[in-house]
């Protein structure tokens, strides 16, 4: 498998894991808040699957923007854990992890997205 198929899988696996944690914890859990707080949720879902699309189509700073996001979302919620333990925060700590470790560590994502950015260069 070439770098640049490795880090299609790993950039598909971030898309999936990103999109069915916004989903499972911002959307679903907003939907019995009130009508503006489930409008945010659903905003914020649509603004990080835009940065995903954008990610998906060879920008790198997307890429960069998600991880910060995701760091700093990250660090948010271990102090809340710290403070208060509950199964959900570590959920969302742990997917928070492996996203910005999957999208930061391997320098196959770089290569896919180097490839997508110049689809001919192969040709």
């Amino acid at each position: 498998m070439s770098s640049v198929d490795r880090g299609r899988c790993l950039v598909l696996t971030t898309v999936v894991i990103t999109l069915l944690g916004g989903l499972l914890f911002g959307v679903l859990p907003a939907a019995s808040e009130s009508i503006p707080f489930f409008t945010g949720a659903i905003l914020a879902f649509c603004a990080v699957a835009a940065l995903l699309y954008a990610m998906w189509r060879g920008q790198r700073w997307a890429r960069w923007f998600l991880v910060a996001i995701y760091v700093v979302g990250l660090a948010f919620r271990l102090t809340l854990i710290v403070r208060a333990p509950h199964v959900l925060d570590i959920a969302r700590a742990t997917q928070q992890f492996v996203v910005a470790l999957l999208l930061a560590a391997p320098p196959s994502v770089g290569a896919f997205l180097a490839a997508q950015r110049n689809p001919r260069a192969d040709i």
